[in-house]
């Protein structure tokens, strides 16, 4: 297991604990778990709904389409790492159905009347598309399977190396998108389709810390060396600590 993996598995088991749920569950259950941030009732398009009293749900263009819809999450991330997930409840269809994040500059509201591709197009955005491809600065890659009704988009995103991947049903793809360094970003979900809903079913974010930093040094040794934790001469309690961690 690579460190990255690795650290997504650190950020899910978190989860599993914060939701005091059966540990067996599958992390992309469709059941919501814990949350650490809802979709923001204030920022979103006028052309978007938050529909449920949790504000996890959101659908797009309710009468007719004329452009792009979107809407926000409601953290500000600023550093850690920080993971959730995205149903898509209806079926994907149209110009484009999207996931990521995005600067306070990202100007999400001027397209009410056009047909874009929202997320990527310019440097205060990054997302993946139903298509299956991932945009930057208008830089469009292919990234992953297309995905619709039913699928579950994952994000990973780390603000300490300043980059966000994406996962479609619990497998993970990349390479990373990239210069989210130094930057405070929203996760941001946009639609140009009629009556097309998502539903935020989990998040949760870690801070780094000196004990975190540590297993890292030691997590991405064991990787350069192909080493499992328990080839490692450490004590007892640090190879524990590891397991539960990283999962090596």
């Amino acid at each position: 297991m690579n460190f990255a993996r690795a650290q997504r598995a650190y950020l899910k088991e978190g989860l599993a604990k914060a939701n005091d749920h059966d540990q067996s569950r599958s992390p992309t259950s469709k059941h919501c778990g814990a949350c650490n941030w809802t979709l923001d009732r204030k920022e979103l398009t006028s052309n978007a709904v938050i529909t449920d009293a949790d504000a996890r749900e959101v659908m797009f263009h309710p009468a007719d389409s004329f452009g792009t819809a979107a809407v926000r999450g409601c953290a500000c991330l600023t550093h850690g790492l920080h993971y959730w997930e995205i149903e898509m409840v209806s079926k994907c269809f149209g110009t484009d159905m999207m996931v990521g994040i995005c600067t306070g500059e990202f100007p999400y509201h001027s397209f009410l009347h056009k047909f874009v591709n929202l997320l990527g197009m310019d440097d205060n955005s990054w997302g993946i598309s139903y298509l299956g491809r991932s945009q930057h600065n208008r830089q469009f890659r292919i990234y992953m399977p297309s995905f619709n009704q039913g699928d579950v988009i994952g994000v990973y995103l780390d603000m300490e190396k300043g980059t966000v991947l994406f996962a479609k049903n619990g497998q993970w793809y990349g390479p990373p998108l990239r210069g989210v360094r130094g930057k405070s970003v929203y996760p941001i979900l946009s639609s140009t389709a009629k009556r097309t809903r998502m539903r935020l079913i989990r998040s949760i974010s870690t801070v780094s810390s000196l004990q975190s930093i540590c297993y890292s040094a030691v997590a991405r040794a064991a990787e350069k060396g192909h080493l499992l934790v328990r080839d490692l001469a450490l004590p007892n309690t640090v190879r524990t600590k590891l397991n539960e961690y990283f999962l090596l």
